[in-house]
């Protein structure tokens, strides 16, 4: 089905994550209201240190909070 074929592809991103970018990917991926688009869009920038990843993670999360009325969960 259709909806089989979405899980299955989500998945695979999740896992790719994983294995490109270890602990990193768990952490924002475990993050409330971070999925595996926008832990891919935080990933894949550079950042200077550590701390700003977990700056980007804490505003997905705020973000997400303040919108999540309008998402279909």
């Amino acid at each position: 089905s259709a909806e089989e074929r979405r899980q299955i592809t989500q998945a695979r991103r999740v896992e790719s994550l994983i294995e490109a970018y270890g602990k990193n990917a768990l952490v924002a991926l475990s993050t409330y209201g971070v999925g595996a688009e926008t832990a891919a869009r935080m990933l894949g920038r550079l950042r200077e240190d550590e701390l700003e990843f977990y700056n980007d993670l804490l505003e997905a999360q705020k973000n997400f909070v303040k919108t999540r009325k309008f998402w279909k969960i």
